[in-house]
């Protein structure tokens, strides 16, 4: 984590400014979100090496608890601790989304660690047409909070900036006076809106105008069509300076549209209900692109 925006962090603590005391779950959110940033510059092969330790500890647990695990590892002919290569876990069949819809309640694990706890359940968005549900620990929650504290520092984001936020977990217009999780609980921000994802495009961008965001999180296909309805009726969102896509399929058609037209910068990231964020795009390779 960077020292800048060290500086700016604030403790959970009463009567604590400087330095920032964290207690609980900011804690250890703010020692996972340094790490991540010190160990994505290690060597790629150490960095596998890493994840893989980390899958045959998972695949032991699953293995146990998970009936439809178990199944699937027998069924390539495969142990847990065979995942710990790569040449492993290409053996592994690709898991599907009707597969998990198929396996039902055998597809979950029977107990979880109980430092993983709670649970909560988290369905997907059904953008490929195959939504499903899964359960998800405290731990991958924590987990997601991190990589999404560390896109904020590789887009180099101004935590005071306005965003605005389309989504499809939203029934009505929203506004509060932070972000909220993971930075409006670390840091000082600016205030945050979120629109229902069904509200009409026409709306959406009234909504825009008047609230004039710095940083616009947004469905890649969404965004299109806000780009379009703002070319047709001649309105600018002359604040913008950051588009963040999401969840959809980022064409290179929407992202040259979107940039020429209300000259920001735009930043990809790949993420499902069921499993968080998979991938963020490098922001020195986007710079150079």
């Amino acid at each position: 984590m960077s020292e800048s925006l060290l500086s700016r962090m604030h403790g959970n603590l009463a009567g604590t400014v400087w330095p920032p005391v964290l207690s609980g779950r900011l804690a250890s959110l703010a020692v996972l979100a340094r790490d991540l940033e010190r160990s994505q510059w290690l060597p790629r092969a150490e960095i596998e090496a890493r994840q893989h330790r980390q899958l045959v500890a998972v695949a032991t647990h699953a293995a146990a608890e998970s009936p439809h695990f178990a199944q699937r590892l027998a069924s390539a002919g495969l142990a847990p601790s065979d995942l710990g290569t790569p040449e492993g876990l290409r053996r592994l069949p690709v898991l599907r989304r009707r597969d998990i819809q198929q396996a039902g309640a055998v597809f979950f694990c029977r107990t979880v660690p109980e430092s993983h706890r709670p649970l909560s359940e988290s369905r997907s968005t059904g953008s490929t047409g195959h939504p499903i549900t899964v359960q998800r620990t405290a731990v991958s929650q924590l987990l997601w909070s991190a990589i999404n504290l560390r896109s904020h520092l590789w887009w180099g984001r101004n935590l005071a900036g306005r965003c605005a936020y389309i989504g499809v977990h939203l029934e009505n217009l929203a506004r509060q006076p932070h972000w909220g999780p993971p930075m409006g609980r670390l840091f000082e921000t600016g205030p945050l809106l979120g629109i229902p994802i069904t509200t009409d495009i026409a709306e959406q961008v009234r909504f825009l105008a008047e609230f004039d965001p710095e940083t616009l999180v947004v469905y890649p296909n969404n965004l299109d069509a806000i780009r379009r309805h703002c070319q047709r009726s001649a309105i600018s969102l002359p604040g913008l300076r950051l588009i963040l896509t999401m969840a959809e399929a980022l064409t290179p058609e929407i992202r040259t549209a979107a940039t020429d037209f209300f000259k920001a910068r735009v930043f990809d990231c790949y993420s499902s209900g069921e499993l968080g964020v998979a991938a963020l795009e490098c922001p020195r390779a986007a710079s150079i692109t």
